[in-house]
C-alpha cells in the first residue's frame, strides 16, 4: 500500500481502468492525494461498454447487504435482479456515481463495503444520507491499522461544477451533527458484524478497536483520527470528445499527457477550495481527503445507456 495514497491494488496489472496518476499532493501541508483513472479505446471509440459492464459488476455492493448477497449466493441473475430493483432511474446519473465509487474503493483501495447506502435508502425509517460510500480497510502491519472512509461521489456534465458541488457536500458532512449521525449510522446496522464474522483472525482484533472507535460513548475527535474522505469526480471531457474526433491520437502519450496536466491543475483546484473553505472544521488537519477523478466523453448518453440496462431488468 502506498503510504502516502492509501492505495491497494487488488491486482494493479488487471484494474479497469488505467492509472495516470497516485500520488500525494505535495503544494500542500494537508493530508490529500489524487488518483487520475482513464477509460480506453476501441475501434476509434470509447469504451462505454467496459464502463457499463463496471457499474454493473459493482451494483450489487452498493444497492444490497451483505446477508441479501449471501442469501442469494450462486445465483447472479437473481442478485443483479435485486439490486437494479434498488436502483432510482433518472438523469442525473448520482447513484451510477455511487456506484462507481463503490467499485473504486474495492479494486483500488481493497476496501470493505459496510454500509450499502443505496440499500437502506430503500427504507424511510432509516437515515441513510450524509456520505455516499461507506467503507473501512484493514492493514494488521501498520500502525494505525484501521480506518474508516466516508465518500462522496459527483458525476457532472462540466468538471468546475463537480469540485464546487463536492466541497459543499464534503463541508456538510464534516459538520459535527452529521459525523455522529454517520457514526451512529454504521454502528446501529448489522453490516459490520456481519463483516466482523468474515474477516481473517489477525484482522478481528482491529475491528474491535475500530467499534470501540465508533462507539458512542468514544470522542468523535478519535474518529476524525482515521478517518478518510474520498471524492469521486466523474466529469464530461472535452479532451476525450477531441481526440474521439481524432482516432488516430486515441490514449497516445499526448492525449495522457494533457489529461494528466488537466488533472493535477483541478486536483490542486479542489485541494486548495478543501484547505479554505474547510478551515473551521475541527481537527481538519488529521483528516485524509482523496480526490479521485475520472473523464467521459458524453455523460448523457452513458447515464441513459446505463438507465436502459436497468429498465430492461425490472421488465
Amino acid at each position: 500500500m502506498d503510504n502516502y495514497t492509501f492505495t491497494k491494488y487488488r491486482d494493479k496489472d488487471k484494474v479497469d481502468f488505467e492509472v495516470l496518476i497516485d500520488e500525494r499532493l505535495i503544494n500542500t501541508s494537508a493530508n490529500h492525494a489524487m488518483l487520475s483513472l482513464v477509460n480506453d479505446f476501441e475501434s476509434n471509440q470509447w469504451r462505454s461498454k467496459k464502463f457499463r459492464n463496471f457499474i454493473i459488476n459493482n451494483l450489487k455492493e452498493v444497492a444490497l447487504n451483505k446477508k441479501e448477497r449471501d442469501a442469494l449466493s450462486g445465483n447472479e441473475g437473481d442478485i443483479l435482479e435485486r439490486a437494479i430493483s434498488k436502483m432510482h432511474i433518472d438523469n442525473s446519473g448520482g447513484e451510477i456515481g455511487e456506484v462507481f465509487l463503490y467499485g473504486i474503493m474495492k479494486n483500488y483501495y481493497n476496501a470493505l463495503p459496510v454500509v450499502p447506502k443505496i440499500f437502506y435508502k430503500q427504507n424511510p425509517n432509516d437515515n441513510a444520507k450524509g456520505a455516499d460510500s461507506v467503507h473501512i480497510t484493514l492493514e494488521e502491519l501498520e500502525e494505525n491499522a484501521y480506518h474508516i472512509w466516508l465518500g462522496e461521489s459527483k458525476i457532472y456534465n462540466d468538471i468546475t461544477g463537480s469540485i464546487n458541488e463536492a466541497v459543499k457536500s464534503v463541508y456538510e458532512l464534516l459538520a459535527t451533527d452529521k459525523l455522529k449521525k454517520e457514526k451512529s449510522l454504521i454502528m446501529n446496522l448489522n453490516d459490520i458484524e456481519d463483516y466482523l464474522s468474515d474477516v481473517d483472525d489477525s484482522k478481528k482484533p482491529l475491528m474491535i478497536e475500530l467499534k470501540k472507535t465508533l462507539n458512542d460513548r468514544t470522542s468523535l475527535d478519535e474518529m476524525k483520527k482515521i478517518l478518510h474522505i474520498p471524492i469521486s469526480i466523474i466529469y464530461e471531457c472535452e479532451m476525450t470528445k477531441q481526440h474521439l474526433q481524432n482516432p488516430s491520437v486515441c490514449l497516445n502519450d499526448n492525449y495522457k499527457n494533457l489529461i494528466i496536466e488537466f488533472h493535477k491543475k483541478q486536483c490542486g483546484n479542489l485541494s486548495q477550495k478543501i484547505i479554505s473553505k474547510l478551515n473551521d472544521i475541527p481537527l481538519i488537519e488529521y483528516i485524509k481527503f482523496h480526490i479521485i477523478i475520472f473523464p467521459i466523453h458524453n455523460k448523457e448518453e452513458l447515464v441513459a445507456q446505463i438507465n436502459k440496462i436497468f429498465e430492461a431488468h425490472r421488465q
